[in-house]
């Protein structure tokens, strides 16, 4: 299963010079920003690694898209990738506006198949970031929903799908990782 991951320059000269890149998420800028998101961040974490039966600090967060029946589905090319984000700007802008400062790039990833990433709508992991508000179509049952669905690992279609499903991995690895692609704007 091919997926996309958009990481700092670092992280990739990391994985060339190591062999691979481990996240921590108690060193994530974005808990750095927010602290209030290590609940969130923590809650897929301890799952996903309650599901893999593992241990690790933090996880990849990564992209794929969403079929018309609004289950997880490959994007097979970088052409492809852009399109697809670039067609979802009100999904996903301030998110990746942040994704691709400094000093940027967009990763291709191959994963196993067999491998469960814990799928989950972008609009469903947004609407779990601090402070959970419930606005149509997320009321309460909606919001028990997605957070029982990351406890079990399994993938839900949203209330409102996005076209943009994140998945999470562990670790990127030089054999996991393709191709390194520039970022790139929306127009």
């Amino acid at each position: 299963m091919k997926l996309w991951t958009v990481q700092n320059a670092g992280i990739v000269n990391a994985i060339a010079n190591n062999g691979s890149y481990q996240p921590i998420f108690k060193e994530s800028d974005y808990v750095r920003r927010d602290p209030d998101l290590a609940v969130l961040y923590n809650t897929v974490l301890n799952n996903f690694n309650k599901i893999h039966n593992s241990e690790f600090p933090g996880l990849v967060f990564c992209f794929t898209g969403a079929d018309e029946n609004n289950n997880p589905c490959e994007i097979p090319d970088y052409k492809a990738f852009k399109t697809l984000i670039r067609s979802k700007k009100e999904v996903i802008e301030s998110l990746w506006n942040h994704l691709v400062e400094g000093n940027a790039v967009v990763l291709e990833i191959d994963i196993d198949e067999t491998f469960n990433p814990m799928y989950i709508d972008i609009n469903d992991f947004q609407c779990l970031m601090p402070p959970i508000l419930e606005l149509p179509p997320y009321d309460s049952k909606e919001i028990d929903n997605i957070i029982k669905s990351i406890h079990f690992g399994i993938y839900r279609r949203s209330p409102l799908p996005s076209g943009i499903i994140q998945a999470h991995i562990p670790q990127l690895f030089k054999e996991i990782v393709t191709k390194i692609h520039p970022t790139f704007d929306f127009e």
